[in-house]
């Protein structure tokens, strides 16, 4: 790749000089070029802070389910009904123990305090649910759950594909097993896909992205660059300094502050690419002259 590629980044002369033979091709590589940059750093930042750590987190959480399943406990779902081997209400995982580092508040009113409730003997219902103590409430046909303080009631006759299952603590442990074996290639999976989106699909969405930045450009191109631009020369002026705006902006999000009052900011890469441009053509392009003299 030729200097000019850096050179599209921040050079006024670039733009000045180059003004009237840019290309889509070109800039669609610029935009992908930056956008895999963009990507490999955030994948990076995110495995950093927070991937690495996904298999030991696993780790601890799994440990604690199986640990905190009675060993002698035995579910059985067939044709929609629920059942057990154990009578009585059975309240699983207390949110205490799981939120040992912070988490809700248990002493606030209507805040529950067990993960999973269990009761065979009643049917699926928003009094049974409220009664439960519980994030998640399985009845005699059905569960219900509460979400975003919306509460939902699904009945086990609409899970699909399950018809005659039942789970123990074996089963449980299997499901672990099969988890700890495998989570430690989600941070790099992960990784891989960020980098991926950010190649695959960010480009798409800057070019058209760019159909907007260049109308604005076109609609300013008098005052902003200097004489009027045709919609296709705007579209281009805004494809190629797309780029520089992202990185811009990837800066911007990780400055404490700044970034949450940029995020409040309307047409923000809007914002950045005009005056982007207009730094990059604000100062006119210098035309030397050269004066020939006849030597006597």
């Amino acid at each position: 790749m030729k200097l000019s590629f850096l050179d599209s980044l921040w050079k006024p002369s670039f733009y000045q000089k180059t003004s009237g033979t840019f290309s889509f091709g070109n800039g669609l590589v610029r935009l992908v070029l930056v956008n895999v940059f963009i990507g490999c750093v955030i994948a990076s930042l995110m495995y950093i802070s927070t991937g690495r750590q996904i298999p030991s987190y696993s780790a601890t959480f799994v440990a604690e389910a199986v640990a905190g399943y009675p060993s002698d406990l035995v579910l059985h779902l067939k044709d929609g009904v629920l059942t057990k081997n154990i009578p009585g209400v059975l309240r699983l995982y207390p949110l205490e123990s799981l939120y040992k580092d912070g988490g809700p508040d248990l002493t606030t009113k209507d805040t529950p305090h067990f993960m999973f409730t269990i009761d065979e003997t009643q049917e699926a219902s928003l009094a049974a649910f409220t009664a439960s103590d519980a994030i998640m409430f399985f009845g005699e046909d059905g569960m219900v759950s509460k979400s975003n303080n919306d509460i939902r009631v699904q009945s086990y006759k609409n899970l699909d594909g399950i018809n005659d299952v039942s789970f123990s603590k074996d089963t449980l442990t299997y499901f672990a097993s099969f988890i700890t074996k495998y989570v430690q290639y989600v941070p790099g999976i992960l990784f891989v896909f960020v980098v991926l989106s950010y190649s695959l699909f960010a480009p798409m969405m800057g070019v058209l992205s760019s159909l907007f930045f260049g109308l604005i450009v076109m609609l300013l191109s008098a005052s902003l660059l200097g004489r009027k631009r045709t919609y296709t020369e705007s579209y281009l002026l805004s494809l190629y300094a797309l780029p520089t705006v992202l990185l811009v902006k990837l800066v911007v999000t990780y400055i404490p502050f700044v970034s949450s009052a940029t995020a409040m900011i309307p047409f923000f890469t809007t914002i950045l690419v005009v005056i982007f441009l207009w730094q990059m053509f604000r100062t006119n392009q210098k035309v030397s002259v050269t004066t020939t003299h006849d030597t006597l």
